[in-house]
């Protein structure tokens, strides 16, 4: 466990219990034991007895969600003889008799997951549930996959019983304890659950997690200490920075840091020559880390080389935390923007079909954390200019340059009368109708609108939007951190193709056509396509590699302080 391996400090950071309601603010009780340690690390960085089997009766029960009102006699006949024959229950696999004998046997054997006619609600959004995770490649099969598969159809009571003891071993196999995500959870807490469950929706992801990207992360925390032996990284000097080829006493300090952490496996060199080997490891790293991978190591490579291992390690498990507290069971069609990274993902049919650097919200200016889904999409889009830009950007731009708005195809209108153009030359910008902005600007469609040819829109409370953009070099920048708040991204028709690809009204050529007509044109979505806006600065990606983001907003940080300052409820 990894509370063994890194000694007595790790114990609390693993104790929390947390809500698991979807983007719910984590709650400071959930925080208390722990918060301290990692603000410093951050820094850095019951059920009636039943008949018996053998009555021609039905046996009544209390219903559950989505169970049956009544036990077919013969399948809690089925499931008695099952766990009472513990030669038949060794040929199931990692079926642990004990604690399945006092579970069921204090139910009078009446099975929790399947009913006469086979599986039940629950039932399948369990053995759904552990199909996914093992697809997704975030888990290894359960050990009794096989068998699942082969009876997930069965009628016959015997068949049936054995079903009902396969799922429930493979729940126990995998469930998470809520106080410690990195242990198991105790069988007698997880079958109680399930059996007093009033909403087995909410059940599931509080003991099993739906978020490959959870999985992928805690098997990187159990890895983690291995990797970095006692926990101590070497330290980097700074000093000028380090182009590929060059020698410095400071290049032994760098492959000794890389390697500590696994990121160089090379052998020693020269020591002190920034050697091909040794830079196509800077520039894993630095990727990883999102740096500029140029090889070069600079200031900003050397901080990040320079954060202590333990300090790493409590990232993980704050997000660790945060996706077991936000459980997101996306599905198989979703566009995710993580915004400490600023990079987005289209997952369609499960599979990622775009993936790109986008622009998010600077820090005065931060792009917010949502869950919607996006209804509507506009090309050509005119760009209503917010207030806050307004004031910030364009008033002062005007002041100095009266051409400005006329030269950005922007057109001023009074907010009392939006069908009345105004002529900017007649306005006094510096009057108090312009500085209160009692006004309306709007930019025309076109090459220098600033959303771009193309829109996405989904209902949120912040006014913010996917859209392109008329400034594309910013997308080879590491620092994406730019916007007024929206997410920019660098090909807005080609997400627009592959949102509108199950639409035959709008191939590519009709957007093509539209965009080329410059008109302000807009579709709604047949079926609305979940958006998500989050925030996760520690994340093991699709191909295993764990990554880390700087905690550009100070989320991270102010999560475990306010969690210092104690609970207020």
């Amino acid at each position: 466990m990894v509370r063994g391996k890194l000694g007595p400090w790790v114990g609390p950071v693993m104790n929390p219990v947390c809500s698991v309601k979807r983007r719910r603010p984590l709650r400071p009780s959930c925080w208390l034991p722990w918060a301290a340690v990692l603000l410093v690390l951050l820094a850095g960085l019951a059920i009636p007895a039943a008949a018996a089997p053998d009555d021609h009766a039905a046996i009544d029960r209390p219903s559950s969600p989505g169970a049956a009102s009544t036990i077919d006699p013969g399948l809690v006949g089925a499931l008695r003889s099952l766990l009472g024959d513990a030669g038949a229950l060794t040929n199931l696999p990692a079926v642990e008799p004990s604690r399945l004998q006092a579970f069921y046997g204090g139910r009078d054997y009446a099975p929790l997951w399947v009913a006469g006619v086979g599986l039940l609600p629950q039932g399948t959004a369990l053995l759904q549930s552990l199909d996914r995770l093992a697809r997704s490649g975030a888990i290894a099969p359960v050990p009794a996959a096989a068998a699942l598969e082969q009876r997930r159809a069965a009628t016959a009571a015997a068949s049936l019983a054995e079903l009902e003891i396969l799922l429930s071993s493979a729940l126990l196999s995998l469930a998470v304890d809520p106080d410690d995500l990195m242990a198991p959870a105790a069988a007698a807490d997880v079958l109680d659950a399930a059996e007093t469950a009033d909403d087995f929706s909410a059940f599931l992801p509080h003991w099993l997690p739906p978020d490959p990207a959870f999985w992928r992360l805690r098997s990187a925390i159990a890895a983690f200490p291995d990797a970095v032996g006692q926990m101590a990284w070497p330290i980097v000097n700074q000093g000028s920075k380090l182009a590929p080829g060059s020698r410095d006493g400071r290049i032994p300090q760098v492959r000794q840091r890389l390697m500590a952490s696994g990121d160089f496996s090379g052998a020693a060199g020269e020591a002190d020559v920034y050697d091909d080997g040794l830079v196509e490891a800077v520039r894993r790293f630095q990727t990883r880390h999102g740096l500029l991978p140029d090889g070069v190591i600079g200031f900003g490579t050397v901080d990040a080389l320079n954060i202590p291992a333990q300090a790493r390690l409590a990232s993980m498990i704050l997000n660790l935390r945060r996706l077991y507290v936000e459980a997101r069971g996306w599905g198989d069609d979703y566009l995710a923007v993580n915004i400490p990274a600023a990079q987005m993902r289209l997952v369609q049919d499960g599979r990622i079909t775009i993936s790109a650097n986008v622009i998010v919200g600077r820090v005065d200016r931060q792009t917010p954390q949502i869950d919607s889904a996006i209804n509507r999409l506009e090309f050509n889009p005119f760009w209503t200019v917010p207030s806050g830009v307004y004031q910030k950007d364009i008033l002062p731009k005007v002041r100095k340059d009266p051409g400005f708005l006329s030269s950005h195809n922007i057109r001023v209108y009074r907010t009392a009368e939006p069908a009345n153009e105004i002529d900017p030359a007649e306005i006094d910008w510096f009057s108090p109708e312009a500085k209160q902005m009692r006004l309306r600007l709007r930019q025309d469609p076109g090459p220098e609108n600033a959303l771009g040819p193309a829109k996405f829109l989904f209902p949120n409370p912040y006014d913010v939007y996917v859209h392109g953009t008329n400034k594309q070099s910013l997308f080879s920048h590491a620092e994406r951190f730019l916007s007024s708040g929206c997410v920019r991204v660098p090909d807005p028709l080609a997400l627009a193709a592959q949102v509108l690809k199950d639409n035959a009204s709008w191939p590519r050529t009709r957007i093509d056509e539209a965009v080329r007509v410059g008109k302000n044109v807009g579709v709604a979505l047949e079926a609305p396509l979940p958006v998500h806006l989050v925030y996760d600065t520690a994340w093991v990606d699709e191909d295993g590699t764990l990554q880390f983001r700087r905690d550009v907003y100070g989320r991270d940080r102010e999560t475990v302080a306010v969690a210092t300052r104690g609970n207020d409820d």
